[in-house]
């Protein structure tokens, strides 16, 4: 049995391909428990292969485990959201958007303006978000994404940005109903109706917990010190 822990939960995790190994950062030694088991089958693993040959076995491996973390999740009040997620002075800023728009840019536009001293990367593609206690968390996952940026730690978040791309740099609230939308059409869709109740559950603990944005911006400092003023509550 080999035990990790991400997001605060001890999961029990088998492997046998190279990319999984992200999980190594996570690993831990302990006499409890684990909380649930995460595993898959060389049967499952050639069967997603043969529907998207373009990936490897190892590719496909990793994103049944990530999908079958992410139903179990759901159970501990959390959820994996498709953006990047910057820790600036112990607060965790989250950046989403559809690929390509330029969330990672964005956030690592923040550790050039701040410095790498106050600034890093909690994780660049996957997150998870967990609320405990009534305070949302941001975490690292070792779904991290094609460059593998994450670190295994949790920090308290402050804001949730979306992102859309803009010559002018603007920023304003989000409404209720566009926010909750927004955090699904980032996150998987279960198929059945029973965990997807379960992600509307979370999404809806998210938007009554932290701050929600929708911010246009170009490729600059100045797009960070803008955001950065509006969602840390200085402007």
């Amino acid at each position: 049995m080999s035990l990790y822990r991400i997001a605060d939960l001890l999961v029990d995790i088998e492997y046998k391909y190279e990319m999984s190994g992200r999980c190594e950062r996570y690993a831990v030694k302990t006499d409890e428990a684990p909380l649930f088991k995460v595993s898959t089958t060389d049967g499952e693993i050639e069967e997603l292969y043969k529907r998207a040959p373009h990936l490897s076995l190892s590719s496909c491996e990793y994103l049944i485990l990530g999908s079958r973390f992410y139903e179990h999740l759901l159970d501990y009040n959390g959820m994996l959201l498709h953006s990047s997620a910057v820790a600036l002075d112990g607060e965790a800023y989250i950046f989403s958007a559809s690929p390509g728009v330029g969330k990672s840019t964005h956030t690592g536009l923040w550790q050039e303006y701040f410095g790498k001293d106050r600034t890093f990367i909690i994780n660049d593609d996957k997150p998870a978000i967990r609320i405990i206690n009534g305070k949302a968390y941001a975490y690292g996952t070792p779904f991290s994404g094609k460059y593998d940026i994450s670190e295994n730690t949790g920090v308290p978040m402050k804001a949730l940005s979306f992102i859309y791309q803009s010559p002018e740099n603007k920023i304003e609230p989000m409404p209720q109903s566009k926010a909750i939308a927004s955090i699904l059409n980032q996150t998987i869709r279960p198929a059945d109706m029973k965990n997807m109740d379960k992600v509307l559950s979370v999404i809806d603990r998210i938007v009554a917990t932290v701050p929600v944005y929708s911010l246009g911006c170009n490729i600059s400092h100045d797009a960070v010190k803008l955001s950065y003023a509006v969602m840390s509550g200085q402007k």
